[in-house]
């Protein structure tokens, strides 16, 4: 996993929102050290995702780098 010995957890900052790439609209937590998407994670919602995130939400950040 590209986040692994990249950073530590209080050095991210946090910003809340929506995942686009998924019909449901899941909500997801973006992790990110100065200009850089590190990390998306699930958030809790029992009404739209649960604790899911689909793969290709979880992942999409890879392509911003490239």
């Amino acid at each position: 996993m590209p986040y692994t010995f990249t950073a530590r957890p209080w050095e991210l900052k946090t910003t809340n929102s929506v995942d686009v790439s998924d019909g449901v609209g899941a909500n997801i937590e973006l992790n990110n050290r100065a200009t850089e998407l590190l990390r998306i994670l699930p958030i809790v919602n029992e009404d739209v995702n649960e604790e899911w995130v689909t793969d290709k939400g979880r992942h999409m950040y890879e392509g911003l780098k490239k």
